[in-house]
């Protein structure tokens, strides 16, 4: 254990020849970690224990000196509560030392069940004692959490799509996988992180339509940064090679390339193929920056300098800038940003042309904190307006409530399209265990009011099944 004061509560405590015995102890950290010995004798420079738990990981038969720790066996729970067991990293023995934590034969168990071999659970546990190594273990399980929290799995029953989508595998490359039957195409694919890279292979769904691609991309912020773009159907199949860093607050790329595309273009009702072929560079710099001016209130601002430079000719260059203002009081928010971007020349693949922009974007939402089984979520209205066609692309209205009890949550929801003029309507029905959240989310569309007859809709029903870590 980290060396420190800690809170001691034994009901049988001994001490005898310089060796504390105890059936049953607990240690209590000024910083909330708890640590419980069972059967345990503890001595100056060792620790002997039938069984430790030490935040979310617990081991049984446990030998402790100071530069190694060795257990027979270990659990690490992989669920927000540590103490549930609904999900769990179990290995036949464990090995500390201050530069690494080891586990042997390690296998997810979901509900006691043994899942399949899904790779090496993410352990980049180190430190300079024992102790920290262990903590830092604790903190991958956290972060794994976090990782599949953030991007959900989804499984999605509705008229045009059947499937899973975003499924991950808890292994240290985050690798995802989705099975999704669309009416007019299959989309199959993978993605994972390895050596810094980035990889997506299969057909992926790009807005109803199927993008074959095999791609290898490394991006970081610093360093040397590469892409690999294999790419069926109209897409831009591509490679780079090039390297990005800092200068002081700005943010810069600079990279070579090639590629292709084949492009459908339309003259005098006739349709034909047409074949973008170079090699290019590329050039961005880029700087933002937010400023709190009062408690509660933000601005900020984003600049980028984009510029192509391709083999067949065509250059294109293009600004961005981004303003932004931020306020929150209490269980309100509201947030207002305009982007402008000027756009000179062309480029050869339709996948790299920019366009002018000027659009503004407001956000404001409403959600007052509470504990009552029955309440308000949140009331959310959402609007954006471009300028450069003096038209409303989006301008929607929301109103949730929540029912919640210890076993589940009801979150019915209405919400108003004004530029579809669409109602929506729609729920989500959950259930709840030690570890998980699981359920359906409803949504049906009615068929809206249109201005003219051309924009008559069909009414629309929408069904997925959710989970996610509670």
């Amino acid at each position: 254990m980290p060396a420190g004061e800690y809170d001691l509560v034994s009901p049988d405590l001994t001490l005898k020849s310089g060796t504390l015995r105890t059936t049953d102890l607990t240690l209590t950290a000024r910083d909330g970690r708890v640590t419980r010995l069972s059967n345990a004798d503890v001595s100056e420079r060792n620790v002997r224990a039938d069984a430790v738990q030490l935040g979310r990981v617990q081991a049984t038969g446990v030998q402790v000196t100071p530069n190694l720790l060795v257990a027979q066996r270990a659990r690490v729970s992989l669920c927000r509560d540590p103490r549930a067991t609904g999900l769990t990293l179990d290995a036949q023995g464990v090995t500390a030392t201050p530069t690494g934590t080891h586990l042997q034969s390690g296998t997810l168990q979901a509900g006691g069940l043994r899942l399949p071999a899904s790779g090496t659970f993410p352990v980049r546990a180190s430190g300079p004692t024992v102790a920290a190594t262990v903590q830092t273990l604790q903190a991958d399980a956290d972060a794994l959490i976090n990782r599949v929290q953030a991007s959900p799995p989804q499984f999605i029953v509705g008229a045009d799509a059947v499937g899973i989508r975003n499924v991950p595998l808890l292994d240290a490359g985050d690798t995802r996988f989705s099975v999704v039957y669309h009416s007019t195409f299959p989309e199959v694919n993978f993605t994972r992180t390895m050596y810094g890279a980035s990889v997506r292979a299969g057909v992926f769904n790009d807005d109803g339509n199927p993008l074959p691609e095999f791609s290898v991309a490394r991006r970081p912020p610093t360093g040397f940064v590469g892409l690999l773009a294999l790419r069926g159907n109209l897409y831009l199949t591509e490679a780079r090679a090039g390297y990005a860093g800092t200068l002081g607050p700005v943010a810069w790329i600079g990279e070579v390339g090639a590629g292709h595309q084949l492009e459908e273009v339309t003259q005098n009702k006739v349709t034909t193929l047409v074949l973008g072929e170079a090699t290019f560079a590329h050039a961005q710099a880029s700087v933002g920056r937010t400023l709190t001016l009062i408690p509660g209130v933000s601005v900020g601002g984003t600049l980028i300098a984009d510029g192509l430079a391709f083999s067949s000719g065509e250059r294109q260059g293009a600004v961005e800038a981004q303003v932004r203002g931020t306020a929150t009081e209490g269980a309100f928010s509201v947030t207002l940003a305009h982007t402008a971007r000027f756009v000179a020349g062309t480029s050869p693949f339709k996948a790299l042309r920019s366009s002018n922009l000027q659009t503004s974007v407001l956000d404001a939402r409403f959600a007052p904190p509470s504990a009552e089984p029955i309440r308000l979520d949140a009331i959310s209205a959402h609007a954006k307006y471009n300028w450069l066609t003096s038209t409303w692309e989006e301008a929607t209205a929301t109103v949730g409530a929540r029912l919640e009890s210890a076993d589940g949550a009801l979150a019915p929801r209405v919400s108003y399209d004004a530029v579809a003029r669409a109602v929506t309507v729609g729920t989500d029905a959950l259930l709840y265990s030690d570890c998980f959240a699981y359920g359906l989310a409803l949504d049906y569309t009615f068929p809206n009011t249109p201005a003219t007859p051309a924009q008559q809709t069909r009414g629309t029903f929408k069904a997925s099944l959710k989970f996610n870590f509670r």
